[in-house]
């Protein structure tokens, strides 16, 4: 009897050892499911085998941090904010106080958006962004930008958007950008510089044709051009915001393209139309029907300058002496013919022109028919009144020029019979 008694308790301590040694070996495995950054605050786990055999602590331990919770299939420690290196043990104590370590991870610096910006100008007010390293945790934050003591937000709903600044800032502000978590923690991102996008202006006095050097007022440091048809000429900077040019003399009425760009790329144009530099006076003496050449003056005429006589479809050609005097040959013309004379400048520009009529005399005289006074350098009348009787045919011609407020000729039948001042 007594033997039988010994083996039955024989085998109930083997049992009660066989038990406790299977409890004791299910050992929990973890998953930290918690982002391990810094700037959080929780740290959250996963036992991705739990039994409800398991009955013992979680411990976390953070530099001299530490707290334990009961094991469940998921546990979260409330800890004090992460620090970037910071490392994290967790361990389980099971019921006989046993420790097993678990794990040890590395805080990491937080996941921040990866930005690509647009140019933040002083012409826009707004700032584009696109997301490149774009993660659905960011749906839960924002970005905003800091401008002297200003906040502007935009809340984080896809890969790109937009921050409104409502106005353009001046070039070389600084925008501070930042990141908000789901937390509300500020996590700064980037500065970036409001870049200058105003071209640079141009200032440029008339140029005429006679002007062949000039002076551009721009930017210092600026790269000013001019163009001229398909020429292109550099301007030689003199260092005080001026740049000068020398050019050949032009037509009235061309285009000159001036080109100013500064160091940052931005451009400015301005067309200037070359204008006639009025002041040059051609006159001409009479001419007769007996001249053969056209004489007068030029006044405030310049080297290079010359005198053509046109006549007709015919043009002919002569230079001014020192004095500014001119003296074309021409044929004999008849009475009546206009001839124009023009003062030309070196590139064929019409600076003056004067125009005379050729005719037989200078006085008229009594006894002239009608057609004879026509021809002389009265000419034709500026008004005319007929009287036709009994007697014949009157005729009063009216001239409105000379010392005279008007001057009257009289004709009797086709004949000069009074002069009447």
């Amino acid at each position: 009897m007594k033997k039988y008694i010994f083996i039955l308790l024989l085998g109930l301590f083997f049992l009660a050892n066989v038990s406790t040694t299977n409890a004791a070996t299910i050992v929990p495995t973890i998953k930290i499911t918690s982002p391990v950054e810094a700037g959080e605050t929780q740290v959250d786990i996963e036992v991705t085998n739990f039994n409800t055999d398991m009955d013992g602590d979680l411990v976390i331990e953070i530099g001299d941090y530490r707290d334990q919770w009961w094991i469940s299939d998921t546990v979260s420690f409330h800890v004090p904010e992460l620090k970037k290196g910071d490392q994290i043990n967790i361990s389980y104590i099971d019921e006989s106080g046993e420790v097993t370590p678990f794990q040890s991870v590395t805080v990491a610096d937080p996941l921040l958006p990866k930005l690509t910006l647009s140019t933040v100008s002083n012409k826009n007010d707004y700032l584009e962004y696109t997301i490149t390293n774009y993660n659905e945790r960011f749906l839960n934050g924002g970005l905003i930008a800091k401008v002297k003591g200003e906040t502007f937000e935009s809340y984080i709903d896809k890969k790109t958007g937009l921050i409104i600044f409502y106005e353009p800032f001046k070039a070389g502000t600084k925008v501070e950008l930042y990141y908000v978590d789901q937390n509300y923690r500020e996590w700064y991102l980037k500065t970036v510089t409001v870049v200058d996008k105003t071209p640079p202006k141009i200032s440029v006095p008339s140029i005429t044709n006679r002007t062949t050097t000039f002076k551009v007022t721009s930017e210092k440091n600026s790269a000013v051009s001019l163009k001229i048809g398909k020429k292109t000429y550099k301007g030689k900077d003199l260092k005080n915001g001026q740049y000068q040019f020398t050019i050949s003399k032009q037509k009235v009425g061309t285009k000159i393209l001036i080109t100013a760009a500064d160091k940052l790329g931005n451009k400015q144009t301005k067309t200037i139309t070359v204008k006639l530099k009025s002041g040059t006076i051609i006159s001409m003496k009479d001419v007769t029907t007996k001249s053969t050449k056209v004489t007068g003056t030029v006044k405030k005429w310049e080297k290079g300058d010359k005198v053509i006589v046109l006549i007709g479809k015919k043009t002919y050609k002569g230079s001014i002496k020192s004095g500014g005097s001119y003296s074309v040959t021409i044929p004999k013309q008849k009475a009546n013919t206009t001839v124009k004379v023009r003062v030309i400048d070196s590139v064929g520009n019409v600076l003056d022109t004067d125009s005379t009529r050729v005719y037989t005399t200078k006085y008229v005289e009594i006894g002239m028919t009608k057609k004879e006074v026509l021809n002389t350098q009265w000419g034709a009348p500026d008004d005319k009144n007929i009287t036709i009787d009994s007697w014949g045919t009157w005729e009063q011609w009216i001239y409105y020029y000379g010392e005279y407020d008007a001057q009257y000729l009289y004709f009797s039948n086709g004949k000069l019979v009074s002069i009447d001042y």
